[in-house]
């Protein structure tokens, strides 16, 4: 009847993401080619591979915007990306196994780009000291 079909449809499926090894790497590499070679998206923690539960990546947060500020900060000031952005397969994999070129151009704001852009998600600064820093370069 036209009743059980409209609550057929209403039933939704839930993902549990890719059920084997080789699916999981598959879904990684599709998200590769779908966010592209952009520094700015890529944390460490976002580049990394599977997870035990088959989840690509952690949850965006905001220690992944403050590596995305760092990025953009590196390349507005050194005029290139902290990476090598020609292959995001390249570019994931360089972010994950070591950290950016120093940011030698960056002046007084070296110390900020440098600390946003570090490896592990828990040692950048939080939003708080990252004001911090902010006000009292803008004072100086």
């Amino acid at each position: 009847t036209w009743e059980e079909a409209v609550a057929g449809s209403r039933k939704t499926a839930v993902y549990r993401g890719p059920t084997t090894p080789l699916a999981a790497e598959r879904a990684r590499q599709a998200r590769i080619a779908v966010v592209g070679p952009v520094t700015e998206r890529w944390a460490p923690e976002q580049a990394g591979p599977v997870h035990d539960n088959w989840q690509l990546a952690p949850p965006i947060g905001p220690s992944t915007d403050l590596w995305a500020l760092g990025a953009l900060l590196y390349r507005a000031v050194q005029g290139h990306a902290p990476y090598p952005e020609e292959s995001a397969a390249e570019l994931v994999q360089m972010v994950c196994a070591e950290p950016p070129a120093f940011a030698e151009e960056c002046g007084a704001l070296r110390p900020v780009v440098e600390s946003l852009l570090r490896q592990d998600p828990t040692e950048r600064p939080d939003f708080e000291e990252l004001r911090g820093w902010l006000r009292s370069l803008v004072r100086s």
